[in-house]
């Protein structure tokens, strides 16, 4: 009968687990102890394992106090993640807009004000966006400026991004 080993993180949460045969040595299965795996039974594998499982939806953690499986959280995006998904939506729009201003020039077409409208409009959009974040305790950038990274301004539009000059505010994390 195979021996089921788990690994769980701090949180709990499963990070590897090993299928070991009986006839392994024992100091090759006293090394995966060493290592921090847990012996436990394939049904507590099943538990671990599935994603979907648990009250919530988001799988079990492995309680370090009890050893009992206890149901995750579900996953809540921060603040970076939501300020981050504004910015890539916000210049995919703006992006297309400035697109179809491109074709306007070449064709001569009158609908440039339009577009020049719409695309300071989105601009707006999301600063107030970014201004709702802010307010509701912390900043879109979690206080840590871009996480850390190392890649401050990798996010930034580009001149051709903002041929009017127009500011606008980028999540510089990533």
């Amino acid at each position: 009968m195979p021996i089921y080993f788990m690994l769980f993180n701090e949180e709990g949460r499963l990070v590897d687990y090993q299928v070991i045969t009986p006839d392994l040595s024992e100091a090759a299965i006293a090394s995966y102890r060493e290592r921090g795996y847990i012996e436990r039974s394939i049904n507590e594998l099943f538990v671990y394992i599935n994603p979907t499982s648990g009250e919530y939806g988001a799988g079990y953690l492995r309680d370090p106090e009890t050893g009992e499986p206890v149901s995750a959280k579900p996953y809540e995006s921060s603040k970076v993640e939501i300020a981050d998904w504004l910015y890539d939506k916000t210049s995919q729009e703006i992006k297309s807009i400035e697109n179809a201003m491109t074709l306007a020039l070449i064709n001569n077409d009158i609908n440039m004000e339009t577009l020049i409208e719409k695309r300071d409009a989105l601009v707006e959009e999301y600063k107030e966006a970014l201004e709702e974040l802010a307010e509701e305790g912390e900043d879109a950038n979690n206080g840590e400026g871009n996480n850390g990274s190392g890649n401050e301004g990798e996010n930034e539009p580009s001149n051709n991004d903002n041929p009017e000059g127009e500011e606008i505010v980028a999540n510089t994390t990533d």
